[in-house]
């Protein structure tokens, strides 16, 4: 076999490898440890990449040098290894140094795994295999130049995919919630307007119904009659 591809083959049976080893391990003292392995976070991409890497390794006549495009293939797979590894160091290192103190006074301390290390050389030994693998077995500027670029394409490539997606969800969740909306503006109009006839209903009886008219009491019944009216006159002329 070619000595370019048997070198991208070891380096990416190591990323796989590390992928399944701890990339870290939390020591709480009295409450024992855990270990937290690469496949329950980044390790999975790692690994995948790395088998991705193997296929292009064994590509074609194995005797035969790496044909250019896989060569620059598995230059980004490497590149991209490490720059998910380099992403994940440094959030470590964010713990380490933001939490880092108050993590030991309670007694609980963060170290990096050995499946960690695999992956972060792996990643970069995938890269620079695929780098010689371009220019015959030996580096050279316009071979890094090319994987610079192919990283380049890679991520512009990636960066479009990503928010072509990212507004195409955003689309939707707003064509959701603009339903969503009208479905309860129609409800509560719904509502309103059974509520509305519920009351009319309800009112209809007491408004249609006659006051009952009471009798008229004649005037003679009550035994109030009105005295009549004296002529004064005639009695002062009678005196």
């Amino acid at each position: 076999m070619n000595r370019n591809r048997l070198l991208i083959i070891i380096s990416s049976a190591v990323a796989i490898l590390g992928a399944f080893l701890p990339w870290a391990s939390v020591s709480a003292g009295f409450f024992g440890a855990m270990s937290i392995r690469g496949t329950q976070g980044d390790g999975t991409f790692i690994a995948v990449l790395g088998v991705i890497a193997i296929v292009l390794a064994c590509l074609q006549d194995n005797k035969t040098a790496l044909p250019r495009n896989f060569a620059t293939g598995v230059s980004v797979i490497g590149a991209l290894q490490t720059l998910i590894m380099l992403i994940n160091l440094l959030n470590l290192s964010r713990v380490f140094g933001s939490q880092g103190a108050a993590l030991k006074s309670y007694g609980v301390s963060v170290h990096i795994g050995i499946g960690f290390l695999f992956d972060l050389l792996a990643g970069i030994a995938t890269a620079v295999f695929g780098a010689m693998a371009l220019s015959g077995g030996k580096l050279s500027k316009d071979t890094l130049t090319e994987v610079m670029d192919a990283s380049k394409n890679l991520s512009k490539t990636v960066a479009q995919a990503t928010t072509t997606v990212v507004k195409s969800a955003s689309e939707e969740i707003n064509k959701q919630s603009e339903k969503l909306k009208e479905a309860k503006e129609v409800k509560a109009a719904e509502a309103a307007q059974a509520e509305s006839a519920a009351t009319g209903t309800a009112a209809l009886p007491e408004s249609t119904t006659p006051a009952p008219e009471e009798p008229a009491v004649p005037a003679a019944e009550n035994g109030t009659e009105e005295p009549p009216v004296s002529d004064s006159t005639s009695d002062n002329s009678a005196l």
